[in-house]
């Protein structure tokens, strides 16, 4: 599934499902383009995340038998979303030094 909003607008998604297993996974972004002018340009990024596994539905995994019912992934996705946001207004704030 793609989770890309605007097309051409330098911001890309992909839903990444596999994560009935719990762990480290790490996530490789690679990027190649040409420039305004005409040079290759290749931007890569590794990013990890940790999974506890698989939720059963109605559960919530940090308080347990207080559940989001069938909400659980979309207030997963929001909290994930909101976190995205925030390192990347601390990004802005160091001046874009976060790489």
């Amino acid at each position: 599934m793609h989770a890309d909003a605007d097309p051409n607008d330098a911001e890309y998604a992909r839903i990444f499902k596999h994560t009935a297993e719990g762990g480290s996974y790490n996530f490789f972004f690679r990027a190649v383009g040409t420039s305004h002018d005409g040079e290759p340009v290749v931007r890569e990024a590794m990013r990890s995340e940790y999974v506890e596994g698989r939720v059963t539905v109605g559960q919530n995994p940090t308080r347990p038998g207080r559940g989001f019912g069938r909400n659980c992934c979309k207030e997963l996705i929001r909290l994930l979303k909101r976190r995205n946001e925030l390192l990347g207004e601390l990004v802005k704030k160091q001046g874009g030094k976060g790489d």
